[in-house]
């Protein structure tokens, strides 16, 4: 009961990432696809689905444009339309990790935690250095209760970026599950210096 306890806390309170579009990546695009990935930055999710709808209706065959509409159909919740996007654009470009890991976020959000982690182990295999997918398998691995994968992954998400706050944050929780209070109260420590007012929390309550 009480490792169900913390398995239900790890899935409400772990922080999870999806792949951002950066500057440099929307700078790239075409006009039109640029404005998709703009109206994205802004967070009109809507509006940035219609104009990827426009041009994959115009017969373009782009990863990056199912990558798009993908990412804002995510934002909505609306995981399995999500899922259908990215697996179109990892047909089309199969070194393609950022769709491999937020298709991994989608599975994982309709439950389906194995096959996610399928999908961030594509991520990672395509690119070593990425952190996020490392992050998100680590939740997966929490999940069913794989704590020493989860553990390892955000270890490696650490000593990627020693300012990844969530890594921190997230190595805690696991750490607090397989019992090392010790390492727990360190992670979190490391995160409330990095702004994690929740880890902050966490530590003045359960770490005396």
């Amino acid at each position: 009961m009480k490792r169900l306890a913390l398995a239900l806390f790890y899935v409400s309170t772990f922080i999870i990432t999806s792949s951002d579009i950066s500057k440099a990546q929307v700078n790239k695009k075409t006009d039109t696809q640029n404005l998709g990935f703009i109206k994205i930055n802004e967070r009109k999710y809507q509006e940035a689905i219609q104009i990827f709808t426009e041009q994959i209706d115009k017969g373009k065959k782009d990863a990056e444009i199912y990558f798009g509409r993908g990412k804002a159909w995510q934002e909505l919740g609306e995981n399995e339309k999500a899922f259908i996007d990215y697996t179109k654009s990892i047909q089309i470009k199969t070194n393609n990790p950022k769709s491999y890991s937020n298709r991994g976020l989608a599975r994982g959000a309709e439950g389906k935690f194995k096959e996610a982690i399928k999908d961030f182990d594509n991520a990672i295999s395509q690119d070593k250095n990425y952190k996020e997918a490392y992050l998100n398998r680590s939740v997966a691995k929490g999940v069913i209760r794989d704590w020493k994968g989860a553990e390892q992954d955000l270890t490696k998400a650490i000593s990627l970026d020693t300012n990844y706050t969530s890594a921190w944050r997230n190595r805690g929780i696991v750490r607090e599950a397989i019992g090392n209070m010790l390492g727990a109260c360190n992670d979190w420590v490391k995160a409330a210096k990095l702004g994690d007012e929740e880890a902050k929390n966490w530590f003045v309550n359960q770490c005396k």
